[in-house]
């Protein structure tokens, strides 16, 4: 029932004086229009006396300050809030009896109608998250009992509750720590217990992380963490499907309450294209849920067969350390044609056009001036632009005025010096300014090994295009840098040129003195994982375990670092900020990454608030950029 009541109050403090001045003003007026000059008739004197008097009053009463006050009195009958848990583990038979059973005659019994008569009452239903009551299934994917009294505080007082009944197992399994959320209560939290209140037992597969790209025949990591419930000292197989083949397994003592333990499988596919592996463990005796106990990941599988063309005029030394240190990589076919004879049966040269040359993944052109016709040199330089990469060292027999060689420098990552001729003199080798951060000189002891290699016996002067990378160099006599070997991009390719010759001594010499040819190999091997890594390089990724969090669910996510040659990258630094755009991009959070395996870098920070979120992170080498990454999730409320 509602009571309105209507008063004046005054604020002003002298209401005596104000009281006293107006039966003032009230005889004043009076003896005023007692009588007039000239004489007024009585009726007219007594108007304007009254009006007078009103006026006089009026002043006054502004004076006192009036406030109008209307109270209205309405009496509220508090609402109950009954939250009705809706997890799977709500669905179990255990020695208290069917759960859903008792949930349902909970909802139908006459104590709950005879609540319902003497007060208002709103249901929900809560698993993983809070929504409006309708009628239980038990499909929820987990219980966050905090999240859910947290989200009913924060509605409280537009709801008007009056108490919080609670229907549930009790197994809080994700979010918020109800212990946290209960001191904020201005209201009490009744609770009806279903189940036995023994906490159930639970083992899931938590998270699945991997390297999202990978190559036949080569090794690969499947990293996952398996997170178990009052499952302690109890052994169990921890299998890996692709498909419904089981590919490996591994035994794993379950760890205790909410803990986890990590696995490492190590695999090597057998065929490209995406696969998909999935991370299994079995059911444990009198588990709760099912549903979590496997997870799966893709990993796309790239081909690593590849085929190189060594073309030469001739067999040399040169030709035969190049395509020894080229065919050292199996997943690398060699051809090998010299025009002369001596190179593989039957292979002639393709054929001066673009089409023929991309069945090759690479060209190599070794003493190649016979070989180098203008038609060859278009075709060539077309091949680069559309996806192919070649390789060219020059020596004193190149034709480097040639219509061919000209018709291939659009696609070569250098310019040549006026006049261009081969410049004998003994040179010593030395790593160029990129050579100390690019992977293809990224050999163990190249700086100090480099001067001690035998001396080349000639150079081509050449000039770096704005975006090549000089690896190598020498210096001359005037103490001014000449590039040797420099690598960049043309088009959808990569070329890479050697300026100096001959090169063959660096893997013979250090043998016949007691080193090893490391070196030698390694560049070569590199080199060539350059110009064959034909698909186009995420170096940087940041991977979330899954778009949507629950609300009060810890935020986990990876990230894969690659280098130039798409081979997973160890020794990063990999950051992040969580940026929220409904505030302007404010930072929330921000973390560093640790590596877990080769390339691979993992992350966890607490939960979100509801709404929407950007990762954005960036991955550092030697305080080097390697490349900034994005990517976006969303928490649930």
């Amino acid at each position: 029932m509602d009571n309105t009541l209507w008063e004046i109050a005054f604020r002003d403090p002298h209401k005596l004086a104000l009281f006293v001045a107006l039966i003032i003003g009230a005889v004043g007026s009076y003896l005023v229009y007692r009588s007039t000059i000239p004489d007024s008739p009585r009726s007219a004197r007594i108007i304007m006396g009254v009006l007078r008097f009103i006026a006089i009053a009026t002043i006054i009463f502004a004076l006192l300050d009036p406030v109008l006050r209307i109270v209205t009195k309405k009496e509220i009958i508090p609402k109950l809030v009954f939250l009705v848990d809706n997890s799977q583990s709500m669905s179990i038979i255990d020695p208290s009896g069917d759960r859903k059973k008792i949930v349902r005659e909970i909802l139908t019994s006459k104590t709950l109608a005879k609540l319902k008569e003497r007060f208002p009452c709103e249901f929900f239903l809560f698993s993983d998250s809070l929504k409006p009551f309708s009628e239980p299934d038990f499909s929820g994917n987990g219980t966050a009992i905090g999240n859910a009294l947290q989200k009913i505080l924060d509605t409280a007082q537009t709801m008007d509750i009056g108490a919080v009944v609670l229907i549930s197992d009790g197994q809080n399994n994700i979010g918020i720590d109800p212990v946290s959320v209960s001191p904020a209560y201005p209201f009490p939290v009744f609770t009806i217990g279903v189940g036995d209140p023994t906490p159930m037992r639970d083992v899931m597969v938590a998270n699945v992380i991997s390297s999202p790209v990978a190559y036949v025949d080569e090794s690969l990591k499947v990293v996952a963490d398996i997170r178990a419930w009052r499952a302690g000292e109890e052994k169990v197989m921890v299998n890996l499907y692709e498909g419904r083949k089981k590919i490996a397994s591994k035994q794993v003592m379950l760890p205790a309450e909410g803990q986890s333990v990590r696995v490492e499988f190590a695999l090597k596919p057998d065929k490209e294209g995406i696969h998909y592996y999935k991370v299994s463990v079995p059911t444990i005796k009198g588990e709760a849920t099912k549903s979590n106990n496997q997870r799966v990941v893709s990993v796309n599988v790239l081909s690593s067969r590849k085929k190189v063309l060594i073309a030469c005029d001739h067999l040399s030394w040169e030709v035969t350390f190049w395509k020894r240190g080229i065919s050292q990589d199996p997943h690398i076919k060699v051809y090998l044609y010299s025009k002369k004879g001596g190179g593989d049966k039957n292979l002639r040269l393709p054929s001066p056009s673009p089409e023929a040359l991309l069945a090759y993944d690479a060209i190599v052109l070794i003493h190649c001036g016979p070989l180098l016709k203008r038609e060859f040199g278009n075709a060539l330089s077309q091949y680069v632009k559309q996806g192919g990469s070649i390789l060219v060292l020059l020596d004193e027999s190149t034709p480097l005025g040639s219509s061919g060689l000209r018709a291939l420098s659009n696609a070569l990552p250098v310019e040549f010096v006026e006049p261009i001729a081969f410049r004998s003199g003994e040179l010593t080798p030395k790593l160029g300014g990129d050579g100390y951060t690019s992977p293809i000189t990224d050999i163990e002891g190249i700086a100090e090994e480099l001067p001690l290699m035998p001396p080349l016996m000639g150079f081509v002067p050449v000039r770096p295009k704005p975006d090549a990378s000089v690896l190598i160099s020498c210096k001359l006599a005037g103490g001014k840098d000449t590039p040797i070997l420099v690598v960049g991009q043309y088009g959808s390719g990569k070329s890479a040129i050697v300026a100096g010759s001959p090169l063959w001594r660096w893997a013979m010499m250090p043998m016949a003195y007691g080193r090893n040819s490391k070196v030698f190999m390694k560049l070569v091997r590199n080199l060539t994982q350059y110009l064959l890594a034909k698909e186009k390089i995420e170096r940087f990724k940041i991977m979330p375990s899954k778009r949507v969090f629950s609300s009060g669910e810890p935020i986990t996510f990876s990230a894969a670092v690659r280098n130039e040659l798409n081979k997973p990258l160890s020794g990063a630094v990999v950051s992040v900020r969580i940026l929220n755009p409904d505030s302007k991009m404010a930072e929330v959070s921000s973390t560093e990454l640790t590596e877990i395996t080769s390339g691979v870098y993992e992350a966890s920070i607490p939960s979100l608030s509801p709404g929407r979120y950007i990762i954005k992170g960036i991955a550092t080498l030697n305080g080097d950029t390697i490349g900034k990454a994005s990517t976006a999730i969303m928490v649930e409320p």
